[in-house]
């Protein structure tokens, strides 16, 4: 049975060597993106980098500005908004992990009070009963991690960890659109020496 890279060569379509090695070339990693595309859609003459990290060091830079250009009043103002929107998500938190533990020990006190139709059906209850148990330990223990700690104490010191959270990915994202250059290079080079080594630098495939 003919796979999707050799179905070409059973019906006829692919003749050549060529246009066979370049629809191959499809499952490595320098072209692994196109994996899945039509076994027709032609291979770029060159691979172009991702704007992603581009884009968000632009914003970033930009957050970082409008950070910078921040009067006192501002900050404050800032600061008081992230703290009261950081209490909501740290009491609906709280609610839901009551509201979780209410639903547990309901239905774990249904799973002990159940009583087993034989003692085959007793590894079911212990079953039942293990899983809630261990949900309740798991889930409804008190939250590791406030979220009103990462606004701090003082506008200055929320307007401090802003700075450095932006700092860290503007650097994060430098980091990876570099490494994105380099897969990019990587792969343009692979291909442009596997056409080379089929006699073509033209477009195949």
């Amino acid at each position: 049975m003919p796979t999707g890279y050799t179905a070409g060569v059973q019906n006829g379509t692919v003749a050549d060597f060529k246009t066979f090695a370049m629809q191959c070339a499809r499952a490595f990693g320098a072209l692994i993106d196109m994996r899945d595309s039509p076994a027709d859609a032609p291979i770029p003459e060159e691979q172009k980098p991702s704007e992603y990290h581009v884009e968000a060091i632009a914003k970033a830079e930009g957050n970082l500005a409008e950070l910078r250009n921040m009067g006192l009043e501002e900050r404050a103002a800032a600061w008081r908004a992230a703290r009261t929107a950081a209490e909501l998500r740290r009491d609906e938190y709280r609610a839901e992990r009551v509201q979780q533990e209410e639903r547990y020990r309901a239905m774990l006190a249904e799973a002990r009070a159940w009583s087993p139709p034989t003692a085959e059906h007793q590894g079911l209850k212990d079953f039942m009963v293990k899983q809630l148990s261990e949900s309740i330990e798991f889930d409804c223990r008190p939250p590791h991690y406030d979220p009103t700690s990462s606004v701090g104490d003082s506008p200055l010191e929320w307007w401090d960890s802003q700075i450095a959270a932006v700092q860290r990915d503007i650097e994060y994202h430098r980091e990876e659109d570099a490494k994105e250059r380099l897969r990019v290079a990587g792969r343009n080079r692979w291909v442009n020496e596997l056409r080379r080594s089929l006699g073509s630098t033209a477009a195949v495939a």
